[in-house]
């Protein structure tokens, strides 16, 4: 697998997250962009001036316009979304983790008509809506969903500019999905989020559990 990478240096993040994670990218916005291979324990990376879009070419999703994160999160946000037909009735699930006291919480729900992809934005709705907003949260979310990952960290920002419109000119189609979106990228301003992406069906723990759980909520409709 090649990582097309310009203009970098050796990073290190100086936090852990659960095991069975195999890959972290730990990013907040408005800086520049990270692609950090984890190994377990201490990680480096390399602090990337620009990528290619190696999504493309198959290495995966690429996280543009984004700076590194080194405190340890106070939520780890766990979320995936299924859907039997696409569209079809759809389930959704959040499990969330606070590292500082091992607090777990797990939320689920259903939708009758909808898509895999509405299901994994409302995942993460869901998700951020549970938290209180008495205080700022550092909220680490953990996806396997392209869609949402790269929607929040590239697309959102052309998306806001254009009207929400998939391109500059007044006749652009408009962004699918768009009233998820602008709740979605609404919550998102509340916290100081990082983002991870991991491979669905690889056996990461929590990415399995919320998958499980995402499928018996569709099953107990």
């Amino acid at each position: 697998m090649k990582h097309a990478v310009l203009k970098c240096k050796l990073v290190h993040l100086n936090f852990s997250l659960p095991a069975g994670s195999r890959s972290i990218a730990s990013y907040t916005t408005q800086s520049r962009a990270y692609r950090t291979p984890w190994r377990g324990g201490r990680s480096s990376g390399f602090e990337c001036g620009r990528e290619e879009d190696a999504a493309r070419n198959g290495a995966g999703p690429v996280f543009e316009g984004l700076s590194v994160l080194n405190d340890q999160p106070d939520v780890i946000l766990y979320t995936d979304g299924a859907c039997s037909g696409n569209p079809g009735p759809g389930g959704w699930a959040a499990v969330l983790k606070r590292p500082q006291s091992d607090k777990v919480e797990r939320l689920t729900g259903y939708d009758p008509d909808t898509t895999n992809n509405r299901m994994e934005m409302i995942a993460v709705i869901e998700g951020l809506r549970s938290l209180k907003n008495n205080r700022r949260w550092r909220v680490h979310l953990v996806s396997d969903s392209e869609y949402v990952l790269n929607g929040l960290t590239q697309w959102i920002t052309n998306w806001i500019a254009n009207g929400w419109r998939r391109g500059k000119k007044a006749n652009a189609p408009p962004v699918k999905n768009a009233e998820i979106w602008q709740e979605l990228y609404a919550l998102t301003q509340q916290f100081e989020m990082t983002y991870e992406h991991v491979r669905g069906h690889a056996g990461h723990p929590e990415n399995e559990e919320c998958d499980r759980l995402a499928v018996q909520a569709i099953q107990k409709s």
